[in-house]
């Protein structure tokens, strides 16, 4: 335990209660306002990056749970900076990590309350939920409970929040983090997060409460994100009162693969819950509105009366000159303006002339962006991984060794060269960041594979990756061609082929009146 001042800032250290992953937790009292509080004081370490990003994520704490207030969700009050330390002030809630719970061998206690602890952990998430934010980090050790086995859900440090616009493939791309035993495989893959992810990590949480057990384990972090990604989901064999072959399948559906296959929303799961434990007398969700709903009490305001149509009336001047004046023999013939010409100024003929240049430096400019270099690099990658999966027969241990070092120099050479690519353009793309993930796996699958004869899980993994960068270079083929399609299709509709002409009419119309004017003045001149 790190040595922490009995004082900090207003408040005053009473207790030490725990240790966490680079935390201490204390309960103190505000010297002022005797508020009692639990404190989330992070220790300092020697590197100062680290420091910076670690007293980041208590302010996003504070930013995310700040507003939050509910009985299954940790109160957080204020954020303060007394340095070298910086901490949070937490709701004083008697309770320690559910995953120490576990640890104690209290799993029948956990399987008698069943039902109270998987309603609250539905109705926790269902609320953060509904305030336009997703956990990312859903595991034992972000629940508290206190010996009523109440819960509240804690450490929001990696919360983000939910986008349900069409752009969410686009802009939701993020560099996989999260607890390896309980992350989605879209989290794993650094795609966009949304409720459903939490939903795979609950039930991971839940079938460690009932089997005892994590869903996967591995020797190594690349061996469990590959089972995450690609095995099968494991089957609860325990059986109490509480679990039944519903709630078994329920649970599976939680942990599905793919996000169409679990269930849409966490509504949907705390609902679930209590069909499935209706005999306990559990709670309705009827607290949780839903925030999309448009609000009744909100009314348009009345319309206003419509303006009398007024139909334009000739002038009196118009009707004198109408009523006195004689017709001659030989009139003199009046020339009639056309609507187009009197209803444009000439002045505007610099400004369209302008703003044709614009279009045509935008539409020359405005190139979509290639793909050409990132194919080149999925290409290179793909020939290494097939060379490194099925090596030729080699006659002699020197030419077995003379290839692996001739493919060790290709690949050191696709790495760098990779690198330098990959360093220039837009580094969120998800193409580019699969490729990237695969630039850094490279030279350990290379080790991996020289080692040991058979196909290594790193190898997996690389694969994986250059399959998720071809999918998304082929999407976005498929996007560009539907796109440029659907300009095609629109330029050639009849209503744009009449605005072009349209257009051309009123420029040549402009035109010929700045050339009449021009020559009318010429001859004003020289008359």
């Amino acid at each position: 335990m790190a040595k922490i001042p009995q004082r900090l800032g207003e408040y005053r250290l009473m207790r030490h209660v725990r240790s966490e992953a680079g935390t201490e937790i204390y309960r103190a009292v505000n010297v002022t306002t005797q508020d009692k509080r639990v404190l989330k004081v992070l220790t300092p370490t020697r590197k100062t990056i680290s420091n910076r990003e670690r007293v980041q994520q208590l302010r996003h704490e504070l930013h995310v749970a700040g507003q939050l207030k509910h009985r299954t969700v940790l109160r957080v009050h204020e954020f303060c900076e007394h340095k070298p330390y910086a901490f949070l002030a937490l709701e004083p809630f008697l309770g320690q990590p559910l995953r120490q719970l576990l640890l104690e061998k209290k799993r029948d206690a956990v399987l008698e309350h069943l039902p109270q602890l998987a309603e609250q952990m539905s109705a926790a998430l269902c609320y953060l939920h509904q305030h336009g934010w997703t956990h990312c980090n859903v595991k034992p050790s972000s629940f508290l409970i206190n010996p009523r086995f109440e819960l509240k859900l804690t450490d929001f440090s990696l919360a983000k929040r939910l986008k349900r616009n069409k752009l969410q493939f686009w802009t939701g791309k993020h560099c996989p983090v999260g607890s390896p035993s309980y992350m989605a495989p879209e989290q794993i893959r650094g795609q966009a997060l949304d409720e459903r992810s939490d939903i795979y990590s609950l039930g991971c949480t839940l079938f460690e409460l009932l089997e005892g057990r994590v869903p996967y384990s591995g020797a190594s972090q690349q061996e469990l994100i590959s089972k995450h990604l690609s095995a099968k989901t494991p089957r609860i064999t325990v059986r109490s009162k509480h679990i039944t072959p519903q709630l078994v399948e329920l649970v599976e559906a939680m942990m599905a693969k793919t996000p169409e296959n679990r269930p849409g929303s966490m509504l949907h799961v705390r609902q679930s819950f209590h069909r499935l434990f209706s005999e306990t007398n559990l709670p309705t969700p009827r607290d949780f509105p839903v925030t999309n709903a448009p609000d009744s009490s909100f009314e348009l305001p009345p319309a206003s009366p419509p303006k009398p149509l007024i139909m334009p009336s000739v002038s009196s001047d118009s009707q004198h000159r109408s009523t006195t004046t004689k017709p001659s023999s030989s009139p003199k013939p009046v020339a009639k303006k056309t609507p187009v010409v009197r209803s444009v100024h000439w002045r505007w003929l610099p400004v369209s002339v302008v703003i044709a240049v614009l279009a045509i430096l935008v539409g020359t400019w405005w190139v979509p962006e290639n793909d050409e270099i990132e194919r080149q690099i999925l290409e290179r990658f793909e020939h290494l991984a097939s060379a490194m999966e099925q090596p030729p027969e080699f006659a002699s241990q020197a030419t077995r060794q003379q290839y692996w070092q001739e493919l060790d120099r290709d690949v050191q050479a696709g790495v760098a060269s990779a690198q330098q690519q990959l360093a220039v353009g837009t580094a969120s793309r998800p193409d580019r960041l699969e490729l990237n993930w695969a630039t850094n796996l490279l030279p350990r699958v290379l080790d991996a594979n020289t080692a040991v004869p058979a196909k290594p899980p790193l190898l997996a993994i690389f694969q994986e990756h250059l399959h998720n960068a071809r999918e998304h270079l082929n999407r976005r083929d498929e996007k560009r061609s539907a796109r440029s399609q659907e300009i095609s299709q629109g330029v050639g509709t009849p209503v744009v082929f009449w605005l072009v002409v349209v257009v051309d009419v009123v420029v040549a119309a402009m035109a010929l009146r700045l050339y009449l004017r021009v020559a009318r003045s010429k001859r004003s001149k020289c008359g």
